[in-house]
Protein backbone atom coordinates (compact mmCIF):
# COMPACT_ATOMS: atom_id res chain seq x y z
CA UNK A 1 0.00 0.00 0.00
CA UNK A 2 1.57 3.81 -1.58
CA UNK A 3 -1.07 5.65 0.79
CA UNK A 4 -3.73 5.56 3.90
CA UNK A 5 -5.71 8.42 4.08
CA UNK A 6 -7.22 9.40 7.83
CA UNK A 7 -9.79 11.62 8.43
CA UNK A 8 -13.17 12.02 9.96
CA UNK A 9 -15.70 9.91 8.17
CA UNK A 10 -17.58 13.10 7.11
CA UNK A 11 -14.91 14.41 5.31
CA UNK A 12 -15.70 15.30 1.64
CA UNK A 13 -12.25 16.79 1.31
CA UNK A 14 -10.83 13.60 2.58
CA UNK A 15 -12.93 11.78 0.54
CA UNK A 16 -12.68 13.43 -2.84
CA UNK A 17 -8.86 13.08 -1.99
CA UNK A 18 -8.58 9.47 -2.11
CA UNK A 19 -10.65 8.97 -5.51
CA UNK A 20 -8.45 11.62 -7.27
CA UNK A 21 -5.75 9.57 -5.91
CA UNK A 22 -6.83 6.26 -6.52
CA UNK A 23 -7.47 6.97 -9.82
CA UNK A 24 -3.74 8.18 -10.45
CA UNK A 25 -2.57 4.83 -8.66
CA UNK A 26 -5.02 2.11 -8.38
CA UNK A 27 -5.56 -0.34 -5.51
CA UNK A 28 -2.67 1.55 -3.99
CA UNK A 29 -4.43 3.80 -1.85
CA UNK A 30 -7.19 3.04 1.35
CA UNK A 31 -9.41 5.59 3.05
CA UNK A 32 -9.63 4.63 6.74
CA UNK A 33 -11.90 7.00 9.39
CA UNK A 34 -11.65 7.64 13.02
CA UNK A 35 -15.02 7.59 13.87
CA UNK A 36 -15.74 6.26 17.55
CA UNK A 37 -14.09 2.84 18.85
CA UNK A 38 -17.19 1.16 17.51
CA UNK A 39 -16.77 1.68 14.47
CA UNK A 40 -12.86 1.57 14.17
CA UNK A 41 -10.99 -1.52 15.51
CA UNK A 42 -7.40 0.11 16.43
CA UNK A 43 -4.92 -1.88 17.71
CA UNK A 44 -1.15 -1.02 18.52
CA UNK A 45 1.14 -3.48 19.25
CA UNK A 46 5.47 -3.48 19.30
CA UNK A 47 5.51 -3.88 15.78
CA UNK A 48 2.65 -3.20 14.20
CA UNK A 49 -0.23 -0.81 14.34
CA UNK A 50 -3.52 -2.76 12.52
CA UNK A 51 -6.58 0.07 11.98
CA UNK A 52 -9.60 -2.03 10.36
CA UNK A 53 -7.03 -4.77 9.89
CA UNK A 54 -4.49 -2.69 7.45
CA UNK A 55 -1.03 -2.82 9.14
CA UNK A 56 -0.27 1.04 8.49
CA UNK A 57 3.43 0.10 9.53
CA UNK A 58 3.82 -1.18 6.10
CA UNK A 59 1.86 1.71 4.60
CA UNK A 60 4.42 4.06 2.65
CA UNK A 61 2.89 7.41 3.74
CA UNK A 62 0.04 8.17 6.03
CA UNK A 63 -1.77 11.09 5.24
CA UNK A 64 -4.15 12.26 8.39
CA UNK A 65 -6.69 15.05 8.01
CA UNK A 66 -8.82 16.77 10.14
CA UNK A 67 -7.14 15.36 13.74
CA UNK A 68 -6.49 18.88 14.98
CA UNK A 69 -4.56 18.82 18.42
CA UNK A 70 -6.47 20.52 21.27
CA UNK A 71 -4.91 20.56 25.24
CA UNK A 72 -7.08 19.94 26.65
CA UNK A 73 -9.31 17.81 24.43
CA UNK A 74 -13.12 19.89 24.54
CA UNK A 75 -15.92 18.11 25.27
CA UNK A 76 -18.12 17.62 22.60
CA UNK A 77 -21.19 20.05 21.81
CA UNK A 78 -23.88 18.52 23.30
CA UNK A 79 -27.56 18.69 24.91
CA UNK A 80 -28.35 18.61 28.57
CA UNK A 81 -27.92 14.91 29.35
CA UNK A 82 -26.83 13.32 32.73
CA UNK A 83 -23.26 14.80 34.43
CA UNK A 84 -22.01 11.75 34.99
CA UNK A 85 -23.00 10.18 31.49
CA UNK A 86 -21.83 13.50 30.23
CA UNK A 87 -17.93 13.25 32.56
CA UNK A 88 -17.85 9.69 31.38
CA UNK A 89 -18.27 10.22 27.83
CA UNK A 90 -15.70 12.96 27.99
CA UNK A 91 -13.28 11.31 29.59
CA UNK A 92 -13.48 9.04 26.99
CA UNK A 93 -12.78 11.04 24.05
CA UNK A 94 -10.04 12.73 25.49
CA UNK A 95 -8.32 8.90 25.80
CA UNK A 96 -9.20 8.21 22.23
CA UNK A 97 -7.49 11.43 21.67
CA UNK A 98 -4.59 10.61 23.36
CA UNK A 99 -4.46 7.23 21.82
CA UNK A 100 -4.57 8.68 18.07
CA UNK A 101 -1.29 10.68 19.03
CA UNK A 102 0.65 8.10 20.41
CA UNK A 103 -0.09 5.87 17.77
CA UNK A 104 0.87 8.97 15.23
CA UNK A 105 3.82 9.04 17.20
CA UNK A 106 4.71 5.66 16.46
CA UNK A 107 4.69 5.62 13.01
CA UNK A 108 7.02 8.55 12.87
CA UNK A 109 9.00 6.44 15.34
CA UNK A 110 9.06 3.39 12.72
CA UNK A 111 10.02 5.13 10.15
CA UNK A 112 6.94 5.99 8.39
CA UNK A 113 6.12 9.20 6.29
CA UNK A 114 3.66 10.88 8.38
CA UNK A 115 1.86 13.55 7.08
CA UNK A 116 1.11 16.72 8.74
CA UNK A 117 4.06 15.23 11.54
CA UNK A 118 2.92 15.49 15.28
CA UNK A 119 4.99 18.17 16.04
CA UNK A 120 3.73 20.41 13.33
CA UNK A 121 -0.25 19.39 14.67
CA UNK A 122 1.42 21.12 18.24
CA UNK A 123 2.88 23.52 16.74
CA UNK A 124 -0.32 24.46 15.01
CA UNK A 125 -2.09 24.47 18.14
CA UNK A 126 -0.73 27.37 19.79
CA UNK A 127 -0.04 29.86 16.82
CA UNK A 128 1.67 32.39 18.36
CA UNK A 129 4.90 30.57 19.14
CA UNK A 130 4.54 29.87 15.71
CA UNK A 131 4.89 32.92 14.48
CA UNK A 132 7.58 34.32 16.69
CA UNK A 133 9.75 31.22 14.82
CA UNK A 134 8.90 33.08 11.18
CA UNK A 135 9.97 35.91 12.67
CA UNK A 136 13.31 34.95 14.00
CA UNK A 137 14.00 33.52 11.03
CA UNK A 138 14.21 36.51 9.03
CA UNK A 139 10.08 36.72 7.56
CA UNK A 140 8.23 39.47 8.26
CA UNK A 141 5.18 38.97 10.83
CA UNK A 142 3.11 41.49 11.74
CA UNK A 143 3.25 42.99 15.47
CA UNK A 144 1.50 40.61 17.71
CA UNK A 145 0.15 40.75 21.49
CA UNK A 146 -1.00 37.78 23.17
CA UNK A 147 -3.31 39.28 26.36
CA UNK A 148 -6.04 39.54 28.61
CA UNK A 149 -5.27 42.66 30.14
CA UNK A 150 -6.65 45.62 29.45
CA UNK A 151 -3.47 48.07 30.09
CA UNK A 152 -1.57 46.35 27.56
CA UNK A 153 -4.31 46.07 24.82
CA UNK A 154 -4.93 49.61 25.02
CA UNK A 155 -1.64 50.24 24.63
CA UNK A 156 -1.21 48.22 21.85
CA UNK A 157 -4.47 49.05 19.71
CA UNK A 158 -3.38 52.88 20.38
CA UNK A 159 0.47 52.35 18.76
CA UNK A 160 -1.54 50.14 15.80
CA UNK A 161 -3.90 51.97 13.24
CA UNK A 162 -6.28 49.44 12.81
CA UNK A 163 -5.71 45.59 14.55
CA UNK A 164 -7.72 42.58 14.39
CA UNK A 165 -8.03 39.46 16.60
CA UNK A 166 -8.55 35.65 16.70
CA UNK A 167 -7.93 33.43 19.36
CA UNK A 168 -4.58 31.94 20.46
CA UNK A 169 -5.24 28.42 20.10
CA UNK A 170 -6.74 26.21 17.54
CA UNK A 171 -7.93 27.13 14.11
CA UNK A 172 -9.57 30.55 13.45
CA UNK A 173 -10.48 33.61 11.36
CA UNK A 174 -8.79 37.01 11.89
CA UNK A 175 -11.53 39.48 12.73
CA UNK A 176 -12.02 43.39 13.37
CA UNK A 177 -11.02 44.24 16.79
CA UNK A 178 -12.62 47.37 18.10
CA UNK A 179 -14.58 49.18 21.10
CA UNK A 180 -17.23 46.57 21.17
CA UNK A 181 -14.77 43.48 20.94
CA UNK A 182 -12.44 45.04 23.42
CA UNK A 183 -15.07 45.70 25.84
CA UNK A 184 -16.39 41.61 25.75
CA UNK A 185 -13.05 39.89 24.87
CA UNK A 186 -10.70 41.54 27.24
CA UNK A 187 -10.50 40.60 31.13
CA UNK A 188 -8.23 38.59 33.43
CA UNK A 189 -11.07 36.32 34.34
CA UNK A 190 -11.29 35.61 30.34
CA UNK A 191 -8.53 33.55 27.78
CA UNK A 192 -6.35 35.44 26.12
CA UNK A 193 -6.87 36.54 22.52
CA UNK A 194 -4.39 37.25 19.68
CA UNK A 195 -4.19 40.62 18.66
CA UNK A 196 -2.20 41.94 15.36
CA UNK A 197 -1.70 45.04 13.34
CA UNK A 198 -3.65 45.25 10.31
CA UNK A 199 -0.66 45.68 7.26
CA UNK A 200 -2.22 47.18 4.47
CA UNK A 201 -2.25 45.33 1.17
CA UNK A 202 -4.13 42.46 -0.44
CA UNK A 203 -4.75 39.04 1.63
CA UNK A 204 -3.29 36.28 -0.21
CA UNK A 205 -3.34 32.37 0.93
CA UNK A 206 -0.24 30.06 -0.48
CA UNK A 207 -0.54 26.60 -0.67
CA UNK A 208 2.95 24.41 -0.20
CA UNK A 209 3.97 20.80 -1.31
CA UNK A 210 7.52 19.66 -0.02
CA UNK A 211 8.71 22.95 0.62
CA UNK A 212 7.37 24.62 -2.46
CA UNK A 213 4.46 26.56 -3.34
CA UNK A 214 2.06 25.17 -5.77
CA UNK A 215 -0.98 27.88 -5.97
CA UNK A 216 -1.37 31.75 -4.90
CA UNK A 217 -4.82 32.78 -3.95
CA UNK A 218 -5.85 36.67 -3.42
CA UNK A 219 -8.78 37.18 -1.89
CA UNK A 220 -11.65 39.21 -3.02
CA UNK A 221 -14.37 41.32 -0.40
CA UNK A 222 -17.59 39.34 -1.30
CA UNK A 223 -19.84 40.85 -3.77
CA UNK A 224 -23.44 42.09 -2.62
CA UNK A 225 -24.84 41.71 -6.09
CA UNK A 226 -24.56 37.49 -5.78
CA UNK A 227 -24.55 35.32 -3.90
CA UNK A 228 -21.61 34.41 -3.37
CA UNK A 229 -18.69 34.55 -0.45
CA UNK A 230 -15.53 35.63 -1.26
CA UNK A 231 -14.09 35.59 -4.67
CA UNK A 232 -10.73 34.17 -5.32
CA UNK A 233 -8.23 34.27 -8.05
CA UNK A 234 -5.08 32.57 -8.57
CA UNK A 235 -1.57 35.15 -9.18
CA UNK A 236 2.22 34.33 -10.54
CA UNK A 237 4.03 32.30 -7.70
CA UNK A 238 5.82 35.43 -6.05
CA UNK A 239 9.85 34.46 -5.86
CA UNK A 240 9.72 35.05 -2.19
CA UNK A 241 7.52 32.52 -1.11
CA UNK A 242 10.63 30.45 -1.77
CA UNK A 243 12.36 31.24 1.46
CA UNK A 244 8.97 30.97 2.89
CA UNK A 245 8.45 27.30 1.96
CA UNK A 246 12.12 26.66 2.97
CA UNK A 247 11.53 28.22 6.44
CA UNK A 248 8.15 26.02 6.32
CA UNK A 249 10.07 22.64 5.63
CA UNK A 250 13.20 23.13 7.42
CA UNK A 251 12.29 25.07 10.67
CA UNK A 252 8.67 24.42 11.43
CA UNK A 253 8.51 20.90 9.74
CA UNK A 254 5.36 21.68 7.44
CA UNK A 255 5.72 19.96 4.33
CA UNK A 256 2.29 20.22 3.00
CA UNK A 257 0.17 23.35 4.54
CA UNK A 258 -1.35 26.39 3.91
CA UNK A 259 0.32 30.53 4.56
CA UNK A 260 -2.44 33.01 4.60
CA UNK A 261 -0.59 36.72 4.30
CA UNK A 262 -0.59 40.06 3.43
CA UNK A 263 1.79 41.37 0.62
CA UNK A 264 3.61 44.66 1.12
CA UNK A 265 6.14 46.27 -1.17
CA UNK A 266 7.11 42.97 -2.63
CA UNK A 267 7.22 41.11 0.61
CA UNK A 268 5.07 38.71 2.66
CA UNK A 269 3.90 39.53 5.88
CA UNK A 270 2.67 36.19 7.30
CA UNK A 271 -0.60 36.21 9.85
CA UNK A 272 -1.26 32.29 10.00
CA UNK A 273 -0.05 28.70 9.06
CA UNK A 274 -1.95 25.57 8.75
CA UNK A 275 -0.20 22.41 8.39
CA UNK A 276 -3.77 20.39 7.74
CA UNK A 277 -5.43 23.00 5.56
CA UNK A 278 -9.50 22.56 4.71
CA UNK A 279 -9.30 23.99 1.06
CA UNK A 280 -12.98 21.36 -0.14
CA UNK A 281 -15.01 25.05 0.36
CA UNK A 282 -13.19 26.83 -2.20
CA UNK A 283 -13.95 27.42 -6.21
CA UNK A 284 -14.28 23.93 -7.60
CA UNK A 285 -11.09 24.47 -9.79
CA UNK A 286 -8.78 25.17 -7.44
CA UNK A 287 -10.36 22.67 -5.01
CA UNK A 288 -9.47 20.33 -7.86
CA UNK A 289 -6.60 21.58 -8.50
CA UNK A 290 -5.29 20.78 -5.04
CA UNK A 291 -6.36 17.50 -5.06
CA UNK A 292 -4.38 16.88 -8.08
CA UNK A 293 -1.65 18.35 -6.65
CA UNK A 294 -1.55 16.62 -3.07
CA UNK A 295 -2.42 13.02 -4.12
CA UNK A 296 0.44 13.04 -6.83
CA UNK A 297 2.52 14.58 -4.17
CA UNK A 298 1.79 12.05 -1.55
CA UNK A 299 1.87 8.99 -3.84
CA UNK A 300 5.48 10.24 -5.01
CA UNK A 301 4.81 11.48 -8.34
CA UNK A 302 5.42 14.81 -10.21
CA UNK A 303 3.69 18.09 -9.56
CA UNK A 304 5.48 19.72 -12.42
CA UNK A 305 3.08 19.20 -15.04
CA UNK A 306 0.36 20.54 -13.20
CA UNK A 307 -0.94 23.59 -14.28
CA UNK A 308 -3.27 25.89 -11.71
CA UNK A 309 -6.52 27.43 -12.97
CA UNK A 310 -6.51 31.06 -13.73
CA UNK A 311 -9.12 33.64 -12.97
CA UNK A 312 -11.61 34.97 -10.44
CA UNK A 313 -14.23 32.70 -9.06
CA UNK A 314 -16.61 32.88 -6.12
CA UNK A 315 -16.48 30.91 -3.31
CA UNK A 316 -20.20 29.17 -3.33
CA UNK A 317 -22.73 29.28 -0.44
CA UNK A 318 -26.00 28.12 0.71
CA UNK A 319 -26.58 30.82 2.00
CA UNK A 320 -29.92 32.59 0.34
CA UNK A 321 -29.28 36.89 -0.70
CA UNK A 322 -31.03 37.85 2.09
CA UNK A 323 -29.20 36.06 4.78
CA UNK A 324 -26.27 36.80 3.54
CA UNK A 325 -27.26 40.28 3.07
CA UNK A 326 -27.80 40.43 6.96
CA UNK A 327 -24.50 38.87 7.71
CA UNK A 328 -22.69 41.32 6.02
CA UNK A 329 -24.44 44.54 7.69
CA UNK A 330 -23.47 42.65 10.98
CA UNK A 331 -19.78 42.51 10.27
CA UNK A 332 -20.20 46.05 8.98
CA UNK A 333 -21.64 47.39 12.14
CA UNK A 334 -18.38 46.18 14.25
CA UNK A 335 -16.52 49.66 11.94
CA UNK A 336 -19.08 51.61 12.92
CA UNK A 337 -17.77 53.89 15.54
CA UNK A 338 -19.94 53.72 19.02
Amino acid sequence: MDLAILSPPLSQQARRLFEVAEQLAPGSVCHLTFASPDEDRVTLQDNTLLWNGIDLRTVQTVYIHGLAYADPPLPASVGVQDWGLWQARHVEEQQRFSFLFSALLHLQRWGNRVIPTREALLHAFLLPTWLQEIRRSGIRVPALLCSNEGASVEDFTANNRAVVWRPTTGRAAWQWFGAKQRRHLIALDRPPVLLAEVVPGPLMRAYFVGGKPILVLRQQLPRREVEALEGFCSTELPAYLDEVGRTMQGTLGIEWGMVLFVEKEGKPWIYDLDPDPFYGDLPVSYANYLHQALSAWLLGRPTGELVPPVGWEDRATLFQRRMLQILFDMEESKLRPE
